[in-house]
């Protein structure tokens, strides 16, 4: 039987996403400064891990 998780549960799962994303934009954003590797795909796996964070917060307040 699967438990749908409570509305809070939901907010820290958000946050949590949100704030990996953020570090990992803050990483393209050094890595672009210091000219190392692929900052391009580290920003769009952030941007990417952000949309999904959005869409978890917009069917979470859907439910309750």
């Amino acid at each position: 039987m699967s438990k749908t998780p409570s509305p809070s549960q939901l907010r820290f799962l958000v946050g949590i996403m949100l704030g990996a994303s953020l570090a990992l934009i803050g990483l393209a954003v050094w890595m672009i400064a210091r000219d190392e590797g692929s900052p391009v795909l580290v920003a769009v796996a952030g941007s990417m891990l952000a949309a999904f964070a959005a869409i978890i917060a917009a069917q979470g307040k859907k439910k309750s």
